[in-house]
């Protein structure tokens, strides 16, 4: 089992070109697209600036770093070492929010493009939602959202 430093070290080695220019260009280490609309971030934080079923991140991170849509894409989570993964059908699925001002408290805890989920979400274990902790670094999967765009964003639960 490779621990988090291995993981990070092994996604940038295979998109080394890709992060090394988008941190010269927009300056913002997360998300890091490893595959085709997934992306890894670490939690930055929870905050009750979110509804239940969103996830934020920052506004000029996700316009630079990703191909999702504000409001539209939804992503599922999985933590990165693959600990408690669920079936496709049991993942909660979050819409994906910009921060800007609008949401100070959540905005200041995505600095640099981490994740932000609402206070309600961690810790729900219903059986859909795995407990994240603050700091641990999860794998926003897009695919989904970009496959069935339409199923998607009438809002899959």
């Amino acid at each position: 089992m490779l621990d988090l430093n291995e993981y990070i070290i092994l996604f940038t080695k295979v998109n080394k070109t890709v992060i090394q220019y988008r941190y010269m260009k927009a300056g913002y280490a997360y998300p890091i697209e490893t595959l085709k609309h997934w992306y890894v971030a670490p939690i930055g934080g929870l905050s009750m600036d979110l509804n239940p079923g969103q996830i934020g991140l920052n506004r000029e991170a996700l316009a630079d770093n990703t191909d999702l849509v504000p409001y539209q894409d939804r992503v599922s989570l999985s933590k990165l070492d693959g600990s408690g993964s669920r079936p496709l059908l049991l993942k909660k699925y979050f819409e994906v929010v910009p921060l800007d001002k609008a949401c100070p408290d959540a905005l200041s805890k995505s600095s640099n493009g981490e994740a932000v989920l609402p206070h309600q979400e961690v810790g729900h274990k219903n059986g859909f939602v795995d407990p994240f902790q603050v700091g641990e670094f999860v794998i926003l999967n897009g695919v989904l959202s970009q496959r069935y765009p339409r199923v998607y964003a009438e809002g899959v639960r």
